[in-house]
């Protein structure tokens, strides 16, 4: 692997589609994807997206798909680094990717609800561990702000018939 040993804005691409959907950057792509490759070893949370869909593709025997998105020279700092991942970031569409970003996003109910479609995931309820649930959404918001959920029309009663 030392031929790719080298500072890079890369991307985790999802072999079902080709679509990239995980954004990173490294002094070190060669070190950097040894530590992808063992979930279990991670020091610091990729986020539960990120490790959901890490564990879909695992039970469907596949793996994330590795493309250099800008590659640097060893002179690159940091800052420059970060700096090309955002802009990666907002190329490609932070909402499709798994990047544990996003401004505005109740982190307590992405992850409950990752965790109830995780398990349903793999009870074969769903497909995949992605699927939105309003329903689910606007429980989890009601129990955590006190506000009323706001159900969809199949939830709300018919107005009775004027009787003029």
């Amino acid at each position: 692997m030392g031929e790719l040993s080298f500072p890079c804005v890369y991307g985790l691409g999802d072999p079902r589609d080709g679509q990239v959907r995980y954004v990173g950057q490294t002094f070190d792509l060669a070190e950097r994807l040894l530590w992808h490759a063992d979930l279990k070893k991670h020091r610091r949370p990729l986020g539960l997206k990120y490790m959901a869909w890490r564990v879909e593709l695992s039970s469907q025997g596949l793996e994330p798909e590795v493309t250099v998105l800008q590659q640097f020279g060893p002179e690159v700092d940091r800052a420059q680094l970060l700096r090309a991942e955002k802009q990666w970031i907002e190329k490609l569409g932070a909402q499709r990717l798994v990047n544990a970003i996003g401004p505005g996003v109740n982190m307590e109910i992405e992850k409950k609800i990752l965790l109830s479609n995780l398990e349903r995931f793999q009870a074969g309820e769903i497909d995949t561990v992605f699927q939105d649930d309003p329903e689910l959404r606007a429980r989890l918001f009601h129990q955590r702000t006190r506000m009323p959920p706001k159900l969809s029309p199949s939830h709300v009663g018919e107005e009775p018939e004027n009787e003029n």
